[in-house]
């Protein structure tokens, strides 16, 4: 979004709403975004709690697939205390900026930064 005083780039998707996604694979990926505009359970931010934070694009999102088959919940359902700050179209320096506005804070144990090769695309936007 163009401002008058610059670009303004979006780090998640918009708080505690429903989000429905594309029908690539014959249903349609529907979630509720967590406090954050991520696609998580609400209240997983608990400082000093997380164990892997998963950051990227589409892909960590969880783009078609349903809500608890995405990377995340996978991890979740593991035993891990994982969170997802993944957001389709975010780039590199998108993904920086969400590694210091949320990650940061959270000091999870690993912090696995997904990319991937339209991500170069991005970074040339961003």
């Amino acid at each position: 979004m163009n401002t008058d005083k610059g670009r303004i780039y979006p780090l998640g998707g918009i708080s505690n709403h429903t989000t429905v996604y594309c029908n690539e694979n014959g249903f349609w990926t529907i979630f509720e975004s967590d406090e954050y505009g991520f696609n998580n359970s609400k209240g997983l931010y608990k400082t000093n709690n997380v164990d892997i934070v998963l950051i990227g694009d589409s892909f960590i999102e969880g783009f078609s697939v349903d809500a608890d088959e995405n990377i995340s919940a996978l991890l979740r359902k593991s035993g891990f205390n994982t969170i997802s700050l993944g957001k389709a179209g975010n780039g590199s320096l998108i993904e920086l900026a969400v590694l210091k506005e949320y990650a940061e804070r959270l000091e999870p144990k690993i912090v696995l930064w997904f990319y991937y090769e339209n991500d170069l695309a991005d970074l040339r936007k961003e």
